[in-house]
């Protein structure tokens, strides 16, 4: 039962981030390849985007939660989250970049990283009830 569950998790959020990394590759694109935006940008551009559909897809689908189930809260943890991951993506295709040319590729090579930061601090944090016992 607890592994069907976990998989069954799992496998939503893989189809979150999936989804989640087709949103982040599209607006590095338009911003990169279209507007010619700065790369720096136009990756950050992305990370906003895509985890902004990422955040709310979680809460309502993947973690089955409810309006009433500390949104604002689990929100405001999220965007921390957020920022101190996508720094560590961020320094990661920019130390990458320095040694290849494709914005993509480098792009590519960053997402085992954030994926694993990702699925950690969701499932251990953010979407956690229990991190949020303190406030009880």
């Amino acid at each position: 039962m607890i592994n069907s569950l976990i998989s069954h998790k799992l496998f939503k959020y893989l189809l979150v981030g999936a989804t989640t990394i087709v949103i982040d590759y599209l607006f590095i694109y338009i911003t990169y390849s279209v507007f010619n935006i700065n790369y720096i940008y136009a990756v950050i551009i992305g990370f906003f985007a895509s985890n902004l559909f990422q955040f709310f897809t979680n809460f309502f689908y993947t973690f089955n939660l409810k309006k009433d189930d500390m949104l604002m809260l689990k929100m405001m943890v999220f965007w921390i989250a957020v920022f101190i991951g996508n720094g560590l993506a961020l320094g990661l295709i920019v130390v990458l970049k320095s040694f290849i040319n494709n914005l993509f590729l480098v792009k590519t090579l960053s997402l085992p990283l954030s994926f694993l930061y990702g699925y950690v601090v969701s499932n251990r944090v953010i979407y956690n009830d229990r991190f949020y016992t303190f406030l009880y």
